[in-house]
């Protein structure tokens, strides 16, 4: 969703503070936040490598607490379902290209269908989906190159019979950064500050949703073999700065180079329910420079996506539904913290639900659908999708930018969460000597002085996303709406730790096999690699690879895991049966 995605940025950047925040500004960010997430992903990479088939539930709750375990499945489950509203008004955007005259009634018409088209796909079974969807993202990248192609043929090549003039990437000259910061803010240092923090604030839309990158753990786990999960890991990982990083930087490059940030292109009349940009950014450079064809083209390709980007979403928010009941009612986090281990003997027993709680929510979270669909969560995703309506009273811009803001902040969440997990994994992976005997395939050179730099300005950006709202007063209604996120990532974990009395795990007590998932999909009985190096080889490359410093000869043999196996290795080699049930 990288169109979709970057052209939100600007837009919300553009339409909030009614001034362009600069170009130069943009790029630099970018090309900044890129960079950290990257780092941040494949520091999720190495903790997928380790515990393969794990969610955030259990990655949060086996490597520091159960309750920060609750907050990331929670926060996952919020901002898949922010994102399906947000994406969902996205495609009323897009088709408003082609309905220049929307009225309110048309608009929640294209409301409703669209939520009706990603019920039917949800609740129906379809085979070819995968083969649409590999389609889809050929397209998308496809689109990206040629686009980048043609942008950089129209910054160069004037077209006086249809307007166009060449900007010789003008743009970058005399609009680099926000001068007069929503038109009060006299001092230029000043102005130019606020301008530029406001872009990390608003950008976090615009990567939100990476943390679903493939191969990468989401809500729904994994159904493959644990060692191709591992092998199919190594490539994307290691790549993961070109594919996010620079994809972004490039389409921001061409977004600049060709538009100025004044134009209506991008702020659209500014009366209901037409206060919405009209188009993706890439379509209004082709109109603009006189390709009609190609523009209605890409609306097309990106209105296509967004709407497949809509059903996934509904998905996902019924799945990660699930997980956060499992985690909260069933305590399924609490109990993959301290898999084969002695129970915490500081930690009191939980006070029981009430009965009807009990029985109330197992049910709920196990009634499927005909293709294995959570129906519960389901009706959580359509409840998301059904608040799209209240654009109909606040405008489509309005409420787009609360939906995707909401979405950002709740990623942004999640993602010093990751950094949290990885650095106490990596901690407990010192203190059992594992990184001195073994080499593993993903080791980041910059790691984990990037994960300790992240976790720290993740926060920051938090907390400060909406000083704007301050600026040149106070908006009640977008305050709330910009930190929203705090309370309900605040006070769940205040009420989980209460409940469950559940203590932060200790370093010696993590068992890093407590969180694979892949044999609950596997009908045979699991079986472990023991050797006599004491390492398990399943952190090794599929060659087993040794630190050469430290050559040993390796025996192994096959042998089945009881059901009470314990730890006889540094790292648990496989979960229990009664934890797999």
């Amino acid at each position: 969703m990288t169109l979709l995605a970057a052209a939100d940025a600007i837009w919300k950047t553009a339409a909030s503070f009614g001034a362009p925040v600069g170009t130069v500004s943009y790029t630099v960010v970018f090309f900044i936040f890129g960079t950290l997430l990257s780092s941040t992903l494949f520091s999720l990479s190495e903790l997928m490598y380790i515990t393969p088939y794990a969610t955030y539930t259990t990655l949060g709750s086996a490597y520091v607490d159960p309750a920060v375990g609750y907050i990331m499945g929670l926060n996952y489950l919020l901002q898949v379902g922010w994102e399906t509203a947000g994406e969902l008004l996205g495609v009323v955007i897009y088709i408003g290209y082609w309905d220049k005259d929307m009225t309110r009634g048309r608009m929640g018409m294209y409301i409703g269908i669209i939520t009706a088209v990603c019920i039917v796909v949800n609740v129906g079974r379809f085979k070819g989906s995968p083969y649409l969807q590999r389609t889809l993202d050929a397209s998308k990248l496809l689109l990206v190159i040629c686009m980048f192609i043609f942008c950089v043929v129209v910054t160069t090549k004037n077209r006086p019979s249809h307007g166009w003039v060449a900007p010789h990437g003008k743009y970058y000259r005399t609009e680099p950064f926000n001068n007069h910061f929503s038109g009060v803010v006299t001092p230029r240092a000043l102005s130019r500050f606020l301008g530029f923090w406001a872009v990390w604030a608003k950008c976090m839309y615009a990567y939100s949703g990476l943390e679903g990158f493939p191969g990468l753990p989401r809500a729904d786990g994994f159904k493959s073999d644990p060692r191709m999960l591992r092998t199919n890991l190594i490539g994307p990982a290691k790549t993961m700065w070109f594919r996010i990083c620079l994809t972004y930087v490039v389409v921001i490059v061409t977004y600049c180079l060709n538009i100025s940030m004044h134009s209506t292109w991008l702020l659209g009349p500014n009366k209901p329910p037409r206060d919405t940009p009209t188009a993706p950014v890439y379509v209004a450079i082709a109109h603009m420079a006189g390709v009609k064809g190609l523009a209605h083209l890409v609306n097309a390709v990106v209105l296509t996506n967004g709407l497949v980007a809509t059903i996934l979403n509904m998905g996902s928010t019924a799945r990660a539904f699930n997980y956060v009941l499992d985690s909260t009612f069933n305590r399924l986090s609490e109990k993959a913290s301290v898999d084969g281990a002695e129970p915490d003997p500081a930690g009191a027993a939980p006070v029981p639900l009430p009965k009807i709680v009990q029985l109330a929510f197992p049910r709920l979270g196990g009634w499927l659908g005909t293709n294995d669909l959570p129906i519960g969560g389901l009706l959580v995703g359509i409840g998301f999708a059904a608040l799209s309506f209240i654009a109909l009273d606040h405008g489509l811009n309005q409420c787009f930018l609360w939906f995707t803001g909401l979405s950002g902040t709740s990623s942004i969440v999640l993602w010093a969460a990751i950094n949290l997990c990885y650095v106490r994994a990596r901690k407990a992976l010192i203190l059992r000597g594992v990184r001195g005997k073994v080499k593993l395939p993903l080791q980041h050179h910059m790691q984990p002085f990037l994960a300790y730099f992240c976790i720290p300005f993740f926060t920051i950006i938090f907390l400060f996303n909406g000083f704007w709202v301050w600026i040149p007063k106070f908006e009640g209604v977008q305050f709330v709406m910009s930190y929203l996120t705090f309370p309900y990532t605040i006070i769940p974990y205040i009420l989980y730790k209460l409940w469950w009395r559940t203590r932060v795990v200790d370093l010696r007590q993590i068992n890093f096999g407590a969180c694979a998932r892949g044999l609950l999909h596997s009908e045979k009985k699991p079986s472990v690699v023991v050797d006599n190096t004491g390492v398990d080889p399943a952190m090794v490359v599929d060659a087993g690879v040794i630190n050469e410093k430290k050559k040993k000869k390796v025996t192994t043999r096959r042998v089945p895991v009881p059901s009470d196996t314990s730890d006889s290795s540094p790292l648990a080699s496989s979960p229990s049966a009664s934890d797999l049930a």
